[in-house]
């Protein structure tokens, strides 16, 4: 049935009405004309807390000191990153187009060339400010080696290797006995990102800087395929670096493969120093991986890391000597 609509035809119309505002132009136009604004950052230049701003720290060669926390804050804020160029120097930015060669002095702090910070915007500066400290300990030898002397240090940071010699062992162990040393990790790459010195701020933070060495090393091994190698004797149960340690030990002795380990003991024991160890316990486990409590944390940290990473490579050369497919199973 067809259907005819009959009556006066009506229209539905729809508006908006838009208000038109006015926003006054400000005084300076930093984005559109690059107009030059005043500086409103200022740092400690010398003891005397002397302060100054971009203008004056642009015209000559002089450094800058921070306290280490400065890293942590630019580092893992989004788009931040670290690297490293030798054992005492490295790079940091906390957006990607800007990247600050730094330095770490003998206390622990963290050196940089004044016109580098007077060159970064106004916001990246402010977050450098926050960190600045009066001179002290003098300039980063390998900073001074590297933009002075043009002549960089040849020593490495054990941060960068860290992630190195585990994909190393994994390859060697997968090669020579069967099976990757260590488990796969669902936040391994988190953890390798933190796993630096300055996380070693204070007490707290070394103690957590030795957890996640700990998670990476200790914590991931395959002790249950390590055991079919050595087993442990009847209702006796072993840790994955005891485990480790009687594998190593069938190639160089009880003794020997004992000292390689004890760095990797050490870091474990000190996951747990600030709620379980004794004094004398945490003496034991700095004497395990060389750190002299008398440094400064920053230093500590980098001690710790260097410590289990040279551990690390002494586990690869033992395993290098195992022949494919000829591993002895032994019982203990």
């Amino acid at each position: 049935m067809d259907w005819a609509f009959v009556g006066r035809k009506l229209y539905r119309i729809h508006g908006e009405l838009w208000r038109t505002e006015w926003v006054e132009p400000a005084a300076s136009s930093p984005r559109v004309r690059d107009d030059t604004l005043a500086p409103t950052v200022f740092f400690l230049t010398d003891a005397s807390g002397k302060r100054e701003s971009r203008d004056t720290l642009k015209e000559d060669g002089r450094w800058l000191w921070f306290k280490p926390d400065v890293i942590m804050t630019l580092a893992h804020r989004r788009g931040g990153a670290l690297e490293w160029y030798t054992r005492d120097t490295g790079g940091v930015r906390c957006s990607p187009d800007y990247r600050v060669h730094f330095g770490i002095n003998r206390l622990g702090l963290v050196n940089v060339y004044a016109k580098d910070i007077a060159l970064l915007p106004d916001w990246q500066q402010q977050l450098w400010a926050a960190y600045n400290v009066s001179p002290d300990g003098g300039v980063s030898a390998e900073l001074l080696e590297s933009q002075v002397e043009a002549e960089p240090a040849e020593t490495q940071a054990p941060e960068a290797y860290l992630p190195r010699v585990i994909s190393l062992l994994n390859s060697l162990a997968s090669e020579r006995l069967g099976f990757a040393l260590f488990r796969e990790h669902a936040q391994y790459r988190a953890i390798v990102a933190h796993a630096h010195r300055f996380r070693a701020i204070d007490a707290a933070g070394l103690y957590a800087l030795a957890k996640d060495i700990a998670r990476l090393t200790a914590d991931s091994i395959d002790g249950s395929s390590l055991q079919k190698i050595v087993a442990p004797p009847k209702g006796t149960n072993w840790g994955s670096l005891k485990s480790l340690e009687k594998v190593l030990g069938l190639k160089v002795g009880a003794d020997k493969a004992r000292t390689i380990l004890g760095p990797l003991a050490g870091a474990y024991e000190l996951r747990l120093a600030d709620a379980h160890l004794s004094p004398e316990d945490l003496s034991n486990a700095f004497q395990l991986v060389g750190i002299d409590p008398s440094q400064p944390f920053v230093n500590q940290g980098a001690r710790l890391l260097a410590s289990c990473v040279l551990a690390l490579y002494e586990v690869a050369e033992v395993i290098k000597t195992i022949d494919p497919g000829a591993t002895p199973v032994a019982r203990s």
